[in-house]
C-alpha cells in the first residue's frame, strides 16, 4: 500500500474553478494514479481560497500564486486562458516540471514559447484531448492526400455559446493539417467563414465555420465534397468525460516523457504509414 502512494503521480491544476478544472480536480482526486498537491486560479476568481479534499485528512487550497501551487508537484496540468499557460510556463521551467495543456487560442508567438521551454522540459500541448479527435487526424491523414485536385474540402465546428475562442483550437488544428497534407493549399490561408458576396468558390478555399450556441460539448465535421458523391467526417463528444480521461492519460505520458514537444498522437501511438 505504501508503494502505491510513494507511485502516485503529484500533479497541480491551473484553471482549478473553470468548467473542465472542477471536473479534473474530482478526476484525479478519485485516481489511484495521480495525487493532487496544487490548485491555481486567476486574481479575483470566486473560487479562490476555497479547499478541496484530497483524502487522507488532506485539503488543498485554490491560489493565485503558481510557486505555492507547484510547490509539491511534478506535473502541471493546464485547462485555462492563453495569459494564464504563459504565467505558469515560467514557473514551470525555472522548477523543471513538466507540462500538460489542453487551452487554446494561443498566439503564433506563444506556441513559439512552448516549443522553446520544450527544449529543456516536457510539454504536452493538445487543442482536443479525446481519443476520438485525434483518431479522426489519423483518419484525415489516411483521407486526404488521396484526394482528386477537385475535391472541395471545408470544416464545420459547433460549440457551447459561452466558448471564448473562435474558430476552436480543433478547427484550426484541422484546418492546419489539410494545408499540410494539400501542398496546393499551402498558398493559400484557410479562413474563418465566408463573407457575403457574389464570388465563386475558389478550389484553394478552405473555410471554417463557427456555430456558437446552447450547451453543445463540441462537434466537428469535415467535408470533402466531389461533383458526384462526398466524404463526411465527424467527431461529436457527448459530454466532457472525453477530455478528462485523454487529460489524465496524457498526465501519465508526460510523466514519465524526456524534454520535448509532445501532442495527443504520442500519447495514443496515432502515427500512420502510407
Amino acid at each position: 500500500m505504501v508503494h502505491n502512494e510513494q507511485a502516485r503521480v503529484p500533479v497541480a491544476l491551473v484553471g482549478a474553478g473553470g468548467r473542465m478544472g472542477i471536473l479534473l480536480s474530482e478526476a484525479l482526486r478519485a485516481s489511484a494514479a495521480f495525487e493532487l498537491v496544487g490548485l491555481l486560479e486567476g486574481p479575483g476568481h470566486p473560487t479562490l481560497h476555497t479547499r478541496q479534499e484530497v483524502g487522507r485528512g488532506r485539503s488543498v487550497e485554490i491560489v493565485a500564486d503558481a510557486a505555492t501551487a507547484f510547490r509539491e508537484a511534478r506535473v502541471v496540468l493546464d485547462f485555462s486562458q492563453p495569459p494564464g499557460t504563459m504565467a505558469a510556463l515560467e514557473h514551470v521551467c525555472a522548477r523543471k516540471l513538466a507540462l500538460v495543456t489542453g487551452t487554446t487560442g494561443f498566439s503564433t508567438e506563444q506556441i513559439d514559447r512552448l516549443r522553446l521551454a520544450a527544449e529543456s522540459v516536457a510539454i504536452l500541448v493538445a487543442a482536443n484531448m479525446s481519443l476520438g479527435i485525434n483518431l479522426l487526424t489519423v483518419l484525415l491523414k489516411v483521407l486526404v492526400p488521396r484526394l482528386p485536385d477537385d475535391y472541395d474540402l471545408e470544416i464545420v465546428e459547433r460549440h457551447h455559446n459561452q466558448k471564448k475562442d473562435s474558430p476552436s483550437g480543433t478547427a484550426v488544428t484541422l484546418a492546419e493539417l489539410i494545408q499540410q497534407l494539400r501542398p496546393g493549399d499551402k498558398a493559400r490561408d484557410w479562413q474563418c467563414g465566408r463573407p457575403r458576396s457574389q464570388q465563386m468558390r475558389s478550389r484553394q478555399d478552405l473555410v471554417v465555420h463557427p456555430v456558437r450556441g446552447g450547451g453543445v460539448v463540441g462537434e466537428h465535421h469535415i467535408y470533402a465534397m466531389g461533383q458526384a458523391e462526398e466524404i463526411i467526417l465527424s467527431h461529436r463528444a457527448f459530454n466532457r468525460g472525453v477530455f478528462v480521461a485523454g487529460a489524465l492519460a496524457a498526465v501519465a505520458f508526460i510523466s514519465k516523457a524526456r524534454p520535448g514537444f509532445y501532442t495527443m498522437a504520442d500519447v495514443i501511438g496515432g502515427s500512420v504509414e502510407d
